[in-house]
């Protein structure tokens, strides 16, 4: 994408969301309900997936338009370093219930990225799980 922006003139602005969840997610969100919503789970132990909003995303998006200084710039667009345990509890205590057997398993993976520059120059944040997941519940009627 860089090298045709450059070859056609054009101004480029990059943004790298995460793993994003939000209502009308046909990909990341289905599957975690899936998974993680029976009533047997396997939990995923020091699993840190930087999951962000994707209506946070869409607040990247509009930022990045209306901001000229990040022309030419790349921006991660992910939530937090937090395990994604954190995530099932939030959406646990937003259902108001959980799995009867949550079951822990080590699953060893590691995703961290570095947000400061979208917070600094977008101005942007990414919303806590609890909020992000009744804003899906409201996007979603």
């Amino acid at each position: 994408a860089w090298r045709l922006a450059a070859e056609l003139g054009l101004e480029l602005t990059t943004l790298r969301p995460c793993g994003s969840y939000g209502g009308h997610d046909t990909n990341i969100t289905p599957k975690l309900m899936r998974l993680f919503g029976g009533k047997v789970a396997l939990i995923p132990a020091f699993a840190h997936i930087p999951l962000v909003y994707a209506g946070d995303v869409a607040n990247a998006v509009i930022s990045a338009l209306r901001t000229p200084q990040t022309i030419g710039q790349a921006y991660n667009i992910t939530g937090e370093d937090l395990p994604l345990s954190d995530f099932l509890k939030s959406w646990y205590r937003f259902r108001g219930h959980g799995p009867k057997l949550a079951i822990p398993i080590p699953l060893p993976v590691t995703r961290t990225f570095d947000n400061r520059l979208a917070e600094r120059d977008l101005g942007w944040k990414n919303r806590s799980f609890i909020e992000g997941l009744r804003d899906m519940q409201a996007f979603q009627g």
